[in-house]
C-alpha cells in the first residue's frame, strides 16, 4: 500500500487559522490604502483644474472610517464641511454661470489602477508576514 506523508501542514493550518482571524484587519488596511490613494487622487484633480481659491476645498479632502454595507466595505470620500462639500459640488457639477469639471468622475477614473496596485500590495505585505510568499 502507498505511504503518504506531509511535512508542514501543522504549520500550515496554523496560518490560514490566524489569517482568518485577522481577515476584517486585513480587509480594513486594504480599504484605508485605496482610499489614500483616491483622496491623492481627488487632490490633483483639483490642482489640475485650478479649484483652489482660498485652499480650503483641497485641505478638505478626506477619507472616512472603512465600513462594512452590503457584505462590502466601503470607504467614503469627502470634502470635509457644508462649504467645502458645496464647493466641491459646483466645481463637479457646476453652476449656471460656469461649467462643470465632472473633476470626481476624473479623479475615480484616474486612480483606480493606483487603488488596486495599494490593495494589493497591503495584500501581499499581509501575506508575506505570514509566511505565504
Amino acid at each position: 500500500m502507498a505511504k503518504m506523508s506531509t511535512s508542514g501542514m501543522d504549520d500550515l493550518a496554523r496560518q490560514l487559522f490566524e489569517m482568518g482571524e485577522s481577515t476584517g484587519e486585513i480587509a480594513e488596511k486594504m480599504a484605508v490604502a485605496g482610499a489614500e490613494k483616491m483622496v491623492s487622487q481627488w487632490k490633483y484633480e483639483i490642482q489640475k483644474y485650478d479649484h483652489i481659491e482660498d485652499g480650503d476645498l483641497i485641505n478638505s479632502i478626506t477619507h472616512g472610517a472603512p465600513k462594512a454595507k452590503d457584505n462590502a466595505l466601503t470607504v467614503e470620500i469627502y470634502a470635509k464641511g457644508k462649504l467645502n462639500g458645496t464647493k466641491a459640488f459646483m466645481t463637479h457639477y457646476g453652476t449656471s454661470r460656469k461649467a462643470g469639471t465632472h473633476w470626481v468622475d476624473e479623479a475615480e477614473k484616474n486612480a483606480e489602477n493606483k487603488c488596486t496596485r495599494a490593495v494589493q500590495e497591503v495584500f501581499d505585505e499581509e501575506m508575506r508576514k505570514r509566511g505565504f510568499n
